[in-house]
Parts: C-alpha cells; sequence; structure tokens
C-alpha cells in the first residue's frame, strides 16, 4: 500500500497534557483504492481538535502501478466499513 493523499483539517490547538480520542473510518473502498477518515477530540470536554483522511492504494512497485485490492483485504475494510467513530 502506498499513501496516495493525505489531508488534515486543524480545528483548535492541542496542548501538551491534553488526553485526545482518535476515531478511524473506512469511508470509500474502490477498486484499488481505500480512503480512511480520522478525528481527534480532546476527551476532556469532546472539542474537536483536527479530522483528516488518507486515500491508501494497493501498489505494484514492480510494474510501477496500482493493482486491484486483495481479496482478503477488501473483506475486511468491507467488514470495518462505518464501525469506527469520526468526526
Amino acid at each position: 500500500m502506498i499513501i496516495a493523499r493525505a489531508e488534515c483539517d486543524y480545528i483548535a490547538p492541542a496542548h501538551f497534557g491534553d488526553e485526545l480520542e482518535i476515531g478511524i473510518n473506512v469511508a470509500a473502498i474502490g477498486r484499488s483504492s481505500f480512503t480512511l477518515t480520522y478525528g481527534i477530540a480532546k476527551v476532556a470536554d469532546g472539542q474537536s481538535v483536527a479530522r483528516g483522511a488518507t486515500v491508501m492504494v494497493s501498489y505494484d512497485y514492480a510494474a510501477g502501478k496500482s493493482v486491484p485490492l486483495p481479496a482478503e483485504a477488501r473483506m475486511l475494510l468491507e467488514r470495518l466499513k462505518g464501525s469506527q467513530g469520526t468526526e
């Protein structure tokens, strides 16, 4: 897998010592890629600190191109899609 895209929106500051909760979700699944979304919030008051996303691509380094997601990975992603919380 390679990261084809990464983005992060910073919403509010977090400070040293803040306890943070991080959520991750499988947002989309394509032929050779999938998108993960993230949310970070302060545990004390639930204030959102940041949210982001990455697009992961199944990649064949020898051939230098993307390849379809392996069946096992697709099944796992489908099972996890929507089961974790984010912003």
